[in-house]
């Protein structure tokens, strides 16, 4: 003959047949009691929320340009030149440090505004500039293969023309 089976139902378990328990547990080989299925397991949020309220894309994105890493002379050079390319709306101020992680820029993003990162960065091989969307992405990474710096275009030209900062400042 086949164990006795048990029905369970939530909050209350029901036995189908009307043999005592103890004896249903003896049958199946176990003499520890039986295990009471626990309830649904409750799912933490581990994502912070993000801000999606009009206020938010009223806005223009905001950018924080930076490098990572050991960098060239001449890439920092690009970096300046980002950042008077994304001039009024990025810090031209900020200087990012060797201990400085991506997690401490993302967690002054938030209460700055800030949308998208640019970060410069250098291997042996080559050059990357990433495209970073705050807070969950998406990540863009592009390869640098060759560049012109503001300084070299200057140099170039016969009478170079510098537009005052009052220009790229918008209104």
């Amino acid at each position: 003959l086949a164990p006795p089976r048990l029905a369970r139902r939530r909050g209350a378990q029901a036995r189908t047949s009307s043999a005592p328990r103890n004896l249903a547990l003896a049958s199946r080989g176990g003499a520890e009691m039986a295990r009471r299925k626990q309830g649904r397991r409750i799912k933490r949020k581990t994502q912070k929320e993000t801000d999606t309220s009009d206020q938010a894309s009223e806005l223009p994105p905001r950018a924080f340009v930076f490098s990572k890493g050991k960098v060239s002379a001449p890439l920092k050079a690009l970096v300046n030149d980002l950042k008077g390319v994304m001039s009024p709306n990025t810090a031209r101020a900020l200087k990012a440090q060797r201990r400085n992680k991506i997690k401490d820029f993302v967690d002054v993003a938030g209460s700055l505004h800030v949308s998208f990162f640019l970060i410069v960065s250098s291997t042996e091989q080559s050059s990357y500039l990433r495209l970073v969307r705050s807070p969950r992405g998406p990540t863009l990474t592009f390869r640098i293969r060759s560049y012109a710096l503001a300084a070299d275009l200057a140099a170039t030209l016969r009478r170079p023309y510098s537009a005052g900062k009052a220009v790229w400042q918008s209104k």
